[in-house]
């Protein structure tokens, strides 16, 4: 869930960024797929760590 509201949330301006810079819209998007992709492993690797029980 969190991860699909992030994508819509951030996707849009990425493209209107994207066609501002005179690139198509399917080309802008490939072009953040890096950016994307480290976001999400990012999110999925701190939702473990709080899900990670400590030791006290």
């Amino acid at each position: 869930m969190v991860l699909t509201v992030e994508r819509l949330a951030v996707q849009p301006e990425r493209v209107a960024t994207g066609a501002r810079a005179g690139q198509s819209a399917g080309r802008a998007t490939l072009g953040q797929a890096p950016l994307a992709l480290f976001m999400v492993g990012y999110t999925v690797f701190g939702l473990w760590l709080l899900a990670t029980p400590r030791g006290v």
